[in-house]
């Protein structure tokens, strides 16, 4: 008979048990997710800064008017150079659209190749925020499945 009355307290302790690490799972499931929507949130704004600098160095290239022009416009490569998203490619183009602006005012180069140059700048800043996308894409997907496994198994 006194095993009856320890049956009520061992059902309480399992339910206490198997309560605390439904919550332990859903916790650490829903810090997963939360640290997924700051990966998503920080990759946008790299994104964003990203191509902020190139739009003001674009910006910059159509109102190149003698030296203080040309410098202003280096002066505008200098963000999307220094980014941390700008890799070897976007740097080497660039430096080669800057050098080739200055060449240009100083007239010791004529315009031909700069359409080129901006071509594979404006190429460059493509690959990387396609680059930047399927990381997104990525973490965003990530996410998801995290929140469809939480909501899936009853948590």
């Amino acid at each position: 008979m006194t095993w009856l009355l320890g049956l009520p307290l061992t059902v309480a302790l399992i339910a206490a048990a198997a309560s605390i690490a439904g919550a332990v799972s859903a916790r650490r499931s829903a810090d997963d997710i939360d640290r997924r929507r700051h990966v998503v949130l920080s990759l946008d704004d790299e994104r964003r800064t990203f191509n902020e600098a190139f739009a003001r160095l674009m910006a910059a290239a159509g109102v190149v008017k003698g030296p203080d022009g040309a410098r202003e416009f280096m002066f505008a490569a200098q963000p999307l150079l220094v980014h941390p998203r700008a890799d070897r490619a976007v740097r080497e183009s660039a430096v080669a659209v800057t050098n080739l602006v200055a060449a240009i005012v100083s007239k010791r180069a004529d315009g031909f190749g700069l359409t080129d140059s901006m071509a594979e700048l404006t190429t460059a800043v493509r690959a990387v925020n396609d680059s930047i996308a399927k990381e997104r894409a990525s973490a965003v997907r990530d996410a998801s499945q995290s929140r469809r496994s939480l909501f899936r198994s009853g948590r």
